[in-house]
């Protein structure tokens, strides 16, 4: 009897300490993020209408698929709710541009079409081991809040236009897989880099308006521990 109570007092402290020990894995992080990326999206026939603001314009046509580079920068918050695992959120600012060549039979000349949203990750981090040294996943849920579309339109023999188009609020949503590293420099310091594949999966209450699209990134990580 005497055993079996040494056994339970074991045991219970067993768990303590490693109650203590997950407990004391916990951590609170901020991260600067920057990342550049490359989208492939496929139009179906989608055409841009921009604010004339007193001026001649004319529509911008776009259809099939079309690449656009960008950027994706801001901020995050991290937090470490066990060994290995961590969840973390922020706010970001994306922008992609693609140039579209002018219908012929307006003649020569193309569109800078700028696109920009602001991007609201939620996402769950693995860390595998603690070495200084070590991979890094990521699958996050990306919702993506347009704002007006820029665009430059440069025509031969007519002055260039600056011109945006007004789009709706209705959000986008995005799966985002990340597989890379992660180097920690000191106790509070880190720096994280991951290739990312996102993959837009919907639009809330526009989906005659969607338009499919992939997005391949670089994205690097400046991680404090607070």
């Amino acid at each position: 009897m005497r055993l079996l109570n040494r056994l339970s007092w074991i045991a219970a402290g067993s768990q303590l300490l490693l109650a203590s020990a997950a407990v004391g894995q916990r951590s609170v992080a901020l991260s600067a993020v920057v990342a550049p990326t490359y989208t492939t999206t496929n139009y179906a026939r989608q055409t841009l209408y921009p604010a004339s603001d007193g001026q001649i314009v004319e529509p911008v046509h776009l259809a099939g698929q079309r690449g656009a580079a960008g950027f994706t920068v801001g901020g995050s918050l991290l937090y470490t709710y066990a060994p290995g695992w961590t969840f973390s959120t922020g706010l970001l600012y994306r922008h992609s541009t693609m140039r579209q060549e002018r219908l012929p039979i307006a003649g020569d000349g193309s569109t800078r079409v700028n696109n920009r949203s602001i991007r609201l990750p939620v996402a769950i981090n693995y860390r595998p081991s603690s070495k200084p040294l070590s991979p890094y996943f990521t699958l996050a849920l990306l919702t993506d809040l347009p704002l007006a579309t820029r665009l430059l339109a440069i025509r031969d023999g007519e002055a260039t236009q600056q011109l945006r188009v007004r789009n709706t609020l209705n959000p986008t949503f995005s799966a985002q897989l990340g597989v890379g590293g992660y180097c920690q420099l000191t106790d509070r310091y880190a720096l994280l880099a991951q290739p990312t594949l996102a993959y837009t999966v919907g639009r809330f209450g526009g989906g005659t308006a969607f338009s499919p699209s992939v997005e391949l990134g670089l994205q690097l990580q400046a991680v404090y521990r607070l």
